[in-house]
């Protein structure tokens, strides 16, 4: 799509509420009472929410902080019923008991706005993961049918962001739906998809069209601000060969370095709660009587518990192999099956760690050492 938009600052608040109308939609805010910043259903917080530093409201929308959590729990919540069951008996025959299956895929139309550009990338990884091959996940899927992505470059560059490390940038909008660009009292709107492009000409009131002249001037200053920002980025943290990390890390698969650099770990599993491409999952019956629920909730597998078998047999008892495992499921496992690392470079992990453990010294300090 080459249709490109502006949106004045000043109607964005109009617009998303417009919007939330007939979708949930989720902003990114700072919440005053503890400072933290993550995405909030607009319609939950809307009386609350300020569109500016000024204004005493205790959630400010925040589109320059990344969110403590990522947005995959839009489609992919950390807990989810997938069915509800009963044991009836059929009255003409005491013996004879059906099980009664109640299966609820609630999949309201959702739109997730102010994403960076490393969570896009996620989401396309989690769609891999549950909408490629023969089974697809429809829990997942039908979520992610029914949401719109708009995401906004980023020009500023924390300690712990290292997209452009792993393959992306700040300015990569290869996996949205609409890509914003901040530009004076204005927006830019890049449109990428069908999906995008049906918002943007439903937004007709508050999205004006751009001429081509003005548009190639938009998409060259675009570039331009996503070149400077993978610069910044790049001078802070070298970038690897993607396509070479798998092959180191299998190489050092039996390396001493492990033990060395997963010695902090406490397997309290903060890391995978906020990391975007973190997919595991343990599914669960809660019965009570003659009836209950069957729910799927995250699991990680730095857990002692994620591995341990009803025999007691644990083969990853020890905290080095269930790290270099998750490690491996980053740089290695996934690349070898989809093409990609399943990193992004959000840096989540490292600002999280209780014991400042950072993914990017581990992950160089074994690709330096490669024997055992």
């Amino acid at each position: 799509m080459e249709t490109i938009y502006t949106l004045k600052k000043q109607d964005l608040k109009p617009w998303l509420e417009s919007l939330a109308q007939d979708s949930d939609v989720y902003v990114p805010a700072r919440d005053r009472d503890n400072s933290l910043v993550d995405f909030f259903n607009l319609s939950e917080i809307k009386d609350d929410l300020g569109f500016g530093q000024g204004q005493e409201k205790r959630y400010v929308l925040d589109l320059v902080e990344k969110t403590k959590r990522s947005p995959k729990q839009v489609m992919y919540p950390h807990w989810e019923d997938l069915l509800d069951f009963s044991y009836e008996k059929d009255p003409e025959n005491i013996e004879d008991e059906k099980i009664k299956l109640s299966v609820s895929q609630e999949a309201p139309n959702s739109i997730i706005f102010g994403l960076k550009s490393c969570d896009c990338q996620a989401i396309a990884k989690m769609d891999a993961v549950f909408g490629q091959g023969i089974v697809k996940d429809p829990y997942y899927m039908k979520r992610r049918e029914n949401t719109v992505l708009i995401s906004l470059g980023c020009d500023t560059v924390f300690e712990d962001c290292f997209c452009t490390a792993v393959g992306g940038s700040p300015y990569g909008f290869d996996h949205t739906d609409l890509g914003l660009m901040e530009d004076g009292d204005h927006y830019v709107v890049f449109v990428y998809t069908k999906k995008g492009n049906a918002l943007a000409q439903a937004s007709n009131s508050y999205l004006a069209k751009a001429d081509a002249k003005d548009g190639q001037d938009y998409k060259s200053r675009m570039q331009e601000r996503g070149r400077k920002a993978s610069e910044k980025m790049s001078s802070m943290w070298p970038k690897t060969a993607v396509e070479d990390m798998a092959e180191h890390l299998n190489k050092a698969f039996d390396a001493s370095q492990w033990k060395k650099v997963s010695q902090q770990c406490i397997s309290c599993g903060a890391c995978t709660f906020v990391c975007p491409t973190c997919y595991c999952f343990d599914i669960r019956d809660d019965k009570d009587n003659r009836q209950g629920k069957r729910y799927r909730c995250w699991d990680f597998c730095t857990s002692y518990l994620y591995t341990l078998e009803a025999s007691g047999h644990n083969p990853r008892e020890d905290i080095q192999k269930r790290y270099k495992n998750k490690v491996n499921c980053k740089y290695n496992y996934n690349f070898q099956r989809q093409g990609h690392l399943y990193c992004v470079g959000c840096g989540r992990c490292v600002e999280v760690c209780p014991v400042d453990m950072d993914i990017r010294q581990i992950v160089a300090a074994v690709l330096k050492s490669k024997q055992p």
